[in-house]
């Protein structure tokens, strides 16, 4: 059995791997802070995950980060379920070792196979299975080590397991007082220790070390700085493969023998990757040697009417187009209300069949078609395109082998949003961020949106709860994002979705990210609800990643006593508007929980015998001067749920993203007649559907149809020759607006008094007086109030052009 296994693993290596290739490399170039529970990466093409214990830590290294296997200071673990390791289970009665919890978990870095009664959101490899199981094959391990003490320690240990309870394992370890290092290979029986020679070596500084194995003369070769030592005469046998095998780096398998320093760019090859001398390798990971950015962004326009500024008066306006999204803009108001305008009646693009996530994000082609990008089977990313916008077709592509032909990136990436990249060069310049694999947020790249490169490590190492969304920001010079967070608590105690925000302006991975210790959290619940999990990330047990909290701001976030009781955001869909600066539009999917918030006459709608689900999902327009302070505009309803022909639609997910045209733009939406979380044999039609909303008609000032309003603006000073106004009067109402001196006194000519009606429905109407005409060159540069009388009307924006 022992030669037939032998041969199998001699097989699959000669089969699999070229001679030199990487099996896997762990840069750990994570954020420094990162949580236990977070993985850290294998950036070779198999992507191995690797889980960061409570007994390491992600420090400062030779190339951007290393793994230091110092425990953490972690807080005394509340009471939970077993599955989130918050209970402990009692050790077996044939084994000597507790399997692992919270409580116990003392790992730094680990791949496990076994503890499969705790949460495993994704795939661990069986590391028996693989060519790290090092054996009578060619091959090399390679790593930087620095010491900050002498004690001998493990670079790692892979066994069968179950851990601590068999002699099956291979280990090296680095002995600094001994000076040297050490290989165990018990199914070899080989337990050797190499000495340490190279000139000028201090265990102090980061060094070098490579470990080749040549099969055919049974030897090993260390190589220290790129210099070889003699070889030593050694016989090694892979691990027979075990149903609980682990690999664990920086400690052994029962979380002892710690790493006497610090370790970086770990990488198993299969083959002899050196042979001779060498220079020591630079980083694998090549976004510490340089940016994805072509450029760096710098801010453009400054924006006019944030919260976070004052902006300075009179207002330079220039020639820039404003939206009546709010009041920012006026002095005053009477008799005027700012409400939201719902697009046209839908059109259904085309009817969903098998598997497709409601998260959907529409986009533009350099050739001006319409592409729709969604989750299909396994939460791999498909793509539909249009030429008109509504007749959709899936191209083949033939990427995935267990998916659609139009599946572009054959990952699990489901939960993202795509955007062009300004900044970027042509070969990455459109992005995609989403969560993959559960794991994190993950940053691909593409020249055409169809062929993406996947851009590791995570850029953030949080779990997210669904999708999140991301776009650039041209007048404040940032990519911004917004992630959804489930740490805040209902009224009832019931999970809250929130949305936090991050602001980068390099996207290279990864990005900023500051943990947050227990006493800050608590400090926030003091004026915040949140989840009783302290600290946060134990939320999802020591082996999946814990998801966002309080590292970040939190934007979006339902209102107390505002909303029902029992609402919250599943996804914001925000983005800025491409139509006109200091204009930021969000398309909130808003959901009313039927279970656990509420009296008895709302839960009881949750009983599967009303075939309901637990609650309903419509679209609300929000509204912003910054993408950072939101205003909600939650009626007239954006997107409402309801009949559409024999359909009734019970939830509308809007989709990410906008299609300009020159006088309308194109939205589109999710809809299905199942209730959140529906139940089996309820209607369950699905369908992509568009809608259209005239030009920059996100929200009107509006005046009463019975008496006249009035706006009078902030001073300001504009540059143009006329003026243009859009507007909708209805055939009974009318607009008139008039120049004003900066200090409120009437302008001969062009007074408010002496403008021509605008009467009727006008993306761009032109404002004219009477003995005067339409020219406004005169007072331009110069500081100026405009007055709005409407009345029965409604009035969006107004741009002063040449």
């Amino acid at each position: 059995m022992k030669n037939l296994i032998k041969l199998s693993l001699i097989l699959l290596h000669s089969t699999f791997f070229l001679r030199g290739e990487t099996v896997a490399v762990w840069t750990f170039d994570e954020p420094e802070g990162l949580y236990p529970s977070c993985i850290l990466e294998d950036l070779s093409p198999n992507a191995y995950p690797m889980v960061l214990g409570p007994g390491g830590q992600i420090v400062t290294g030779k190339y951007g980060n290393a793994l230091s296997a110092s425990a953490q200071d972690m807080p005394e673990w509340g009471v939970g379920s077993v599955l989130f390791g918050l209970t402990q289970v009692p050790t077996a009665e044939d084994r000597t070792v507790a399997p692992m919890s919270w409580h116990n978990a003392l790992h730094a870095g680990l791949i496990p196979s076994g503890e499969n009664h705790l949460r495993k959101e994704f795939h661990y490899p069986n590391v028996t299975r693989t060519g790290m199981n090092l054996g009578d094959f060619d091959w090399t391990v390679e790593f930087w080590f620095k010491a900050d003490r002498g004690d001998p320690g493990v670079v790692f240990e892979l066994g069968t397991g179950p851990r601590g309870e068999n002699t099956q394992v291979t280990a090296m370890r680095v002995n600094p007082k001994a000076n040297r290092l050490e290989v165990l290979n018990q199914p070899g029986s080989l337990d050797i220790a190499i000495p340490v020679v190279a000139d000028g070596f201090h265990w102090e500084a980061w060094n070098h070390f490579a470990l080749v194995f040549h099969s055919r003369t049974q030897t090993l070769t260390l190589f220290t700085n790129g210099k070889p030592g003699t070889p030593v005469t050694a016989s090694l046998e892979s691990l027979p493969e075990g149903e609980e095998a682990y690999l664990s780096v920086g400690r052994n398998g029962t979380w002892e023998e710690p790493l006497p320093g610090l370790l970086d760019e770990l990488r198993f090859s299969h083959g002899r990757v050196y042979t001779t001398p060498f220079t020591p390798p630079d980083s694998f990971n090549p976004y510490n040697r340089s940016s994805i950015q072509a450029t760096l962004p710098e801010p453009g326009l400054p924006l006019l009417f944030s919260q976070q500024t004052t902006a300075p008066l009179p207002l330079p306006l220039g020639n820039r187009k404003h939206l009546f999204l709010d009041d920012a803009i006026a002095m005053s108001t009477r008799d005027i209300t700012f409400v939201p305008n719902p697009p046209g009646d839908p059109e259904l693009a085309f009817e969903i069949k098998g598997a497709f996530r409601k998260h959907v994000t529409v986009i533009e082609d350099e050739a001006g078609r319409v592409r729709i990008y969604a989750g299909a089977e396994n939460d791999q990313l498909a793509v539909w395109i249009s030429e008109d916008g509504l007749n959709f077709e899936a191209p083949a592509f033939n990427k995935s082998k267990t998916g659609s032909p139009n599946i572009v990136i054959p990952e699990s990436t489901a939960m993202g949003t795509l955007f062009i990249d300004p900044h970027a060069p042509d070969s990455m310049k459109w992005k995609y961020i989403s969560g993959f694999d559960e794991r994190g947020i993950h940053l691909f790249a593409s020249p055409d949106g169809l062929d993406w490169t996947h851009l590791r490590p995570a850029v953030i190492p949080l779990w997210p709860g669904s999708q999140s969304n991301m776009f650039f920001d041209d007048q404040r010079g940032l990519y911004v994002a917004y992630h959804r967070s489930d740490m805040g608590d209902t009224l009832a105690g019931k999970t809250e979705r929130r949305f936090v925000m991050t602001e980068e302006r390099d996207l290279t991975p990864p990005w900023g990210f500051r943990p947050v210790s227990t006493a800050e959290q608590e400090a926030y619940h003091a004026l915040y609800r949140l989840d009783r999990n302290r600290p946060w990330f134990v939320d999802n047990g020591p082996l999946t990643p814990g998801g966002f909290g309080i590292e970040y701001p939190a934007v979006f976030k339902p209102t107390d006593y505002f909303d029902p009781v029992g609402v919250d955001f599943y996804v914001p869909k925000a983005t800025k508007y491409p139509g006109a600066p200091d204009a930021y539009v969000a398309f909130a999917a808003v959901f009313f929980h039927y279970e656990g918030d509420g009296p008895e006459t709302r839960t009881v709608l949750v009983d599967e015998a009303r075939m309901t689900g637990n609650g309903t999902i419509e679209t609300q327009l929000m509204t912003s001067r910054d993408g950072i302070d939101w205003k909600r505009h939650p009626r007239p309803v954006f997107v409402n749920v309801g009949p559409w022909k024999d359909w009734h639609l019970n939830e509308i997910y809007h989709a990410d993203g906008l299609i300009m045209r020159e006088q309308e733009i194109w939205l589109y939406f999710y809809g299905t007649e199942e209730f959140h979380s529906s139940v089996d044999g309820a209607p369950d039609r699905r369908g992509i559907f568009r809608t259209i909303l005239p030009r920059d008609r996100f929200v009107a000032a509006e005046a009463p149809y019975d008496r006249e309003g009035q706006i009078v603006t902030k001073p300001l000073v504009f540059s143009g020759n006329r003026l243009e106004i859009n507007v909708d009067t209805g055939a009974t109402g009318y607009v008139q607006v008039g120049l004003l001196k900066g200090n409120g006194r009437p302008l001969e000519g062009v007074n408010v008094d002496d403008c021509v009606y605008v009467n009727g429905n006008h993306l761009d109407h032109q404002v004219e007086w009477l003995n005067h005409g339409t020219n406004v060159s005169p007072w331009a540069g110069q500081p100026v109030r405009l007055v709005f009388r409407l009345r029965g009307a409604r009035l969006y924006g107004f741009q002063f052009k040449d």
